[in-house]
């Protein structure tokens, strides 16, 4: 390709043979001007590249870049749709997602672990949306119908721009952790605006079953983050250990003990925090930090509390 179309919080890696120029020569890498609906920008060159000479650079190109494993259309569990509209409130534009707009609190889908899902983001606004979902990475499967789609819609993303009255289908698996999640426009106007949904990625069902013990220990970070009143903290212990589990503002004082064993055994443990102190009174709005410490390991995770 010759040029690619970057929405925001979009990226790519670019592979460019410069065997073609002779010393002397420059290259610029340019931002060109968006002549679409909305048209904004100028040109720019961001970057220039000096053709200084043709000894190697001491790198080393592969003969064959990494393959990319395709999902299976076939193997979709579910389809989801997520409808993008621009509704009325107080005589102002609110962008949405299927007519709802940003609630903290609110748990707008429940995502099975390991699940593999269609997501259909139908763009109803003469807008462009940038949709991105937060810990993972997806692949485009179609656009209005098509699955022929652009090389630079085939690798992995974890943001895909949506056109006017488009829509685009993306093949969508969470396979790393379990808990919440963000999608939204990344329009910085849209997302300001509302344009936001909360995700939950359900606890694998097969932990249990596996019956394995951690091979090391682990402090996970907390679910939901930000919370409010509540959040979750898991660890993984992989032999006997004294366990400390407490809650810390940030000037280090202690506010919180939830754990003080002398000893408990190897596996993997979950506590909730409400948001209260030793005492029984609740916390102000603010970042914690809760730190495990064993006998042999200590660490800490930053939460944010927000009411």
């Amino acid at each position: 390709v010759e040029n690619v179309l970057l929405s925001p919080g979009e990226r790519i890696e670019i592979l460019y043979d410069f065997s073609a120029y002779s010393v002397g020569e420059t290259v610029n890498l340019e931002s060109q001007y968006f002549s679409s609906f909305g048209g904004q920008g100028s040109q720019m060159n961001l970057l220039r590249f000096d053709i200084i000479g043709s000894q190697l650079s001491g790198g080393s190109v592969p003969q064959n870049m990494p393959l990319i494993n395709y999902y299976d259309f076939n193997s979709v569990q579910k389809t989801r749709t997520f409808t993008l509209s621009q509704g009325m409130m107080m005589g102002s534009g609110m962008h949405r997602i299927n007519g709802l707009t940003y609630e903290m609190n609110r748990v707008d889908e429940n995502i099975p672990f390991d699940a593999l899902e269609e997501w259909k983001f139908v763009n109803t606004t003469i807008n462009f949306h940038p949709m991105h979902i937060h810990g993972v990475m997806f692949q485009v499967y179609a656009r209005n119908g098509n699955t022929n789609i652009p090389p630079n819609d085939k690798g992995w993303k974890d943001t895909v721009l949506v056109n006017p009255n488009e829509t685009v289908k993306v093949l969508i698996k969470f396979t790393d952790y379990s808990g919440r999640y963000l999608l939204h426009c990344h329009n910085l106007e849209h997302e300001d605006d509302g344009m936001m949904l909360n995700i939950e990625i359900d606890q694998p069902t097969n932990v249990e079953e596996k019956n394995t013990l951690p091979e090391t220990f682990e402090l996970y970070q907390n679910y939901p983050n930000p919370f409010n009143p509540n959040t979750n903290i898991r660890f993984s212990l992989p032999k006997e250990e004294k366990v400390r589990l407490e809650v810390y503002d940030m000037r280090g004082r202690l506010v919180k003990s939830l754990v003080d064993s002398d000893y408990m055994n190897a596996g993997t443990y979950e506590f909730k925090w409400d948001g209260k102190n030793n005492r029984g009174e609740s916390v102000t709005s603010g970042v914690y930090i809760t730190r495990l410490t064993t006998g042999s390991f200590m660490n800490s995770i930053k939460m944010n509390l927000i009411k």
